[in-house]
């Protein structure tokens, strides 16, 4: 082909990463309108970003007194918007349902509620995608959060519940990591816990030891009445 030619088609060339901001246009129905990046009363100049040998992300926002922990990653904080909306709507629904009558229905059509919440629980995995922040990454909550689901998930030994705790546990990381309104709510309100009164305590597991397809404490845990062998430890 002449360079003529190529002259004419030049202006043709799209580089394939920014395809899509071509082939759309803005639109007001959005979780995340362009003015929030450009008010300068709610956002500012990344100067520098971090990776802090302990874990997590720190990014450095110019006038901040301290950096922001995590990534506002534009794909994934919507992801969790539309996650969290979602979830919203289900709940509002079946809170509308509080009627005497309607509460009958619920219970005629517990199975299918358990099958849809069941069924919500893959879409919003499948939502989440492949691609997901590693562990170390995350805020420290959110990192902490999901070490402990990665044990519970480490001793159940129900394959089909493995999974559909793995699920949960995505998503839930997701949804916290990039909604820091919400991880702000859930870190206050775990820390008001008291471990102390949360762990178990023998009698818990003296009747929590039939269930045997998951190890408390990491280990199977056993009855002295014959059901199961003892173990306190």
């Amino acid at each position: 082909m002449s360079n003529k030619n190529e002259g004419k088609l030049k202006h043709l060339d799209i580089d394939p990463d920014k395809l899509i901001d071509f082939l759309s246009e803005e639109s007001k129905d959005t979780f995340l309108p362009n003015k929030v990046f450009t008010d300068p009363t709610k956002s500012a100049p990344i100067q520098r970003i971090v990776m802090p040998p302990e874990g997590g992300i720190d990014v450095y926002i110019k006038g901040l007194k301290y950096p922001r922990e995590g990534y506002p990653h534009r794909p994934m904080v919507k992801t969790a918007c539309i996650i969290k909306k979602t979830s919203i709507i289900l709940m509002e629904f079946f809170a509308s349902m509080g009627n005497k009558k309607d509460i009958i229905k619920l219970f005629i059509m517990r199975k299918d509620i358990r099958g849809l919440i069941s069924k919500m629980i893959i879409l919003f995995s499948y939502m989440v995608g492949s691609r997901r922040l590693r562990e170390k990454y995350y805020s420290h909550a959110v990192r902490e959060i999901h070490r402990a689901f990665t044990l519970m998930i480490e001793r159940e030994d129900d394959p089909r519940l493995k999974k559909k705790w793995s699920r949960i546990r995505d998503v839930a990381c997701l949804a916290l990591e990039f909604d820091p309104a919400y991880r702000s709510r859930i870190q206050d309100f775990l820390s008001i816990l008291n471990m102390n009164k949360i762990k178990l305590t023998k009698r818990d597991l003296y009747f929590f030891a039939p269930i045997n397809n998951y190890r408390f404490g990491g280990k199977k845990r056993y009855r002295e009445d014959g059901i199961i062998e003892k173990n306190e430890g």
